[in-house]
Parts: C-alpha cells; structure tokens; sequence
C-alpha cells in the first residue's frame, strides 16, 4: 500500500469519526457523543506526534508503543465512559475488544522489529491497523444506521 493512499485512508477514517461526532451532538445522544468526540481528540493527539516522533533518533524502538500507549489510553477512556453510561455497552464492548485488538498487533509488531528483527507482521500490521479503524467507525455509526431505518420505515408506513 502506498503512502498516499494510506493517509487518503486515514484522512478519510477522520472526516468520518468528526460526522459521527457531529450527528452524535445534533442528535443530542450525550453518551455517544461524548464518546466519539474523546476519541476524535485521541486521534488528533496522535496526529500531532506523530511527525515529532518521526525526528526521535531512534524511532524503531519508540514508534509502537508509543501507538500502544495511545490505544491503552483510548481503552481507558471507553472503560470510563461506559461505566458512567451502560446503555452503551452494546457499542462500546467491541469497540474496546477491537482497539485491544489493536494494541496487540502494535505490541506485537513492536517485539517483531526490535527483538526479532523481521518483517513477518508489517503486511498484517498495516491492513489491520486501517480495519481496526474502520471497524470501529462501523460500530459507532450503527446506531445512526439504526435510527435512519426507523425513520425511513416510519415515515413509509405512515403514508399507506
């Protein structure tokens, strides 16, 4: 995968997780808005490391758990959520089980680059990193899915 399509992408996973965070808010959903914007300001946080820890000397042995650190720290803050809104357990508990999931293909890839020296893990890495991401946009957009299919079967049914 080129560089330039892997940020298209990851541009692309952003624009969407800030429209789920605005229609979130329009839809005065206070859980799950707080939710998804807690998770847009993680992923602006790792977007302003990230090129500061590109000029690190010795990136290799930083890069990914620094990337695991920023999945833990995610976690927390759906842990958090969740306990002070159950209802959303039902979008909240993948959504943890995947970026669980995710810190443990960047730890992985980590002790694979820095102990083992290969390179078995950098194709599983890169798809399962945008996966993980779009997974978890799916998700939290669900519900949104759900409630537009209520609407539209509402407002078909009322005309017949």
């Amino acid at each position: 995968m080129s560089f330039e399509l892997f940020t298209v992408i990851i541009n692309a996973n952003f624009i969407v997780l800030v429209g789920i965070g605005i229609i979130y808010y329009a839809l005065d959903i206070k859980a799950m808005s707080k939710l998804t914007w807690l998770l847009i300001l993680v992923d602006l946080f790792a977007r302003i490391i990230h090129k500061p820890l590109f000029q690190i000397e010795n990136v290799k042995a930083v890069w990914y758990l620094v990337w695991a650190t920023v999945n833990f720290v995610s976690l927390l803050i759906i842990v958090k959520i969740t306990k002070e809104n159950p209802q959303i357990q039902k979008i909240s508990i993948p959504i943890a089980i995947l970026v669980l999931i995710g810190s443990f293909i960047t730890v992985g890839r980590h002790f694979e680059r820095n102990f083992l020296n290969t390179n078995y893990l950098k194709e599983i890495y890169g798809i399962s990193d945008v996966t993980v991401s779009w997974l978890i946009l799916a998700y939290l957009f669900a519900p949104i899915a759900l409630l537009l299919v209520k609407f539209i079967r509402s407002r078909f049914t009322a005309k017949h």
